[in-house]
């Protein structure tokens, strides 16, 4: 916790507040809340979406740091590992990385951390309120001093640019992604990585529009097949009244030269 010039005035950790390594979501926000309101810091509360609100006291601002070494104030920052057991059947199902990422308190980021799905990627996005007002990003990130009082302070500093330098060196270098779908194991940075998936996507996409395309010639085809197959055909159809007409009018012929022959011999006889 600090203050309005940046000074730590109070410190903690979640093994601590949770009296060990694990606890249930309602767990870390009791006694996060307990520990903001014996302070006089302010409060920390649950939204509907399961996330972190706190609400601090004025002229106090909040930073979390996960480090890499427990109990051990000032050790190198590294994401705290989360394991997440989403179904509650006592048993670990999603592991997660970030304190403040998955509680929804990430400087940058904002997702909703879907049960029982693929994790944050579905949801994954910048804040709203940062995309309408970047200046609200925080460019620094909680440092250590080890020669501010006794033991040492956590400092956190208007000037400070490491948190964008951090990012914009993100970005830029080389990241490991592991094979996904289609798209093979590769080592890239985040912008050419982000052009592999478009340009996959859209590969795809043209695929599919061709398929559908052959599918629906095919069915078209098949419907005209079809239809001249069981299809009455006019032109024909008059045609062949016309012959049984004519073989009608025949057939009454030869039934009335015959009566008139039998009419014939009828007379002649004595």
């Amino acid at each position: 916790m600090f203050d309005g010039n940046g000074n730590q005035v109070g410190t903690t950790t979640m093994r601590t507040l949770l009296g060990g390594a694990t606890g249930t979501i309602a767990d870390v926000q009791t006694s996060l809340d307990a520990w903001l309101r014996g302070q006089g810091h302010g409060t920390a509360s649950l939204d509907a979406d399961g996330r972190l609100e706190i609400e601090l006291a004025d002229g106090r601002t909040i930073g979390f740091r996960d480090e890499a070494q427990v109990n051990t104030p000032g050790a190198a920052a590294a994401d705290a590992a989360i394991g997440f057991d989403s179904d509650g059947d006592t048993a670990v199902d999603e592991s997660h990385t970030g304190f403040a990422a998955f509680f929804g308190l990430n400087d940058l980021f904002a997702a909703d951390v879907p049960l029982g799905s693929a994790g944050s990627a579905e949801s994954l996005s910048v804040r709203a309120d940062l995309l309408s007002a970047p200046e609200g990003l925080s460019r620094g990130t909680v440092q250590w001093d080890p020669t501010r009082s006794l033991t040492g302070a956590y400092l956190v500093s208007s000037g400070d640019g490491s948190g964008a330098r951090a990012l914009a060196t993100a970005v830029g270098e080389g990241t490991a992604f592991a094979a996904s779908g289609e798209l093979p194991q590769v080592t890239t940075g985040f912008a050419d990585y982000a052009g592999m998936v478009i340009a996959h996507t859209a590969s795809e996409t043209a695929a599919s529009e061709s398929a559908t395309a052959r599918q629906e010639e095919l069915v078209e085809t098949l419907k005209q097949k079809s239809d001249s197959l069981r299809g009455v055909n006019l032109d024909q159809e008059l045609a062949d009244l016309m012959l049984y007409e004519q073989a009608y009018s025949a057939a009454a012929r030869v039934m009335s030269v015959m009566q008139e022959m039998f009419d014939a011999l009828e007379r002649s006889a004595p």
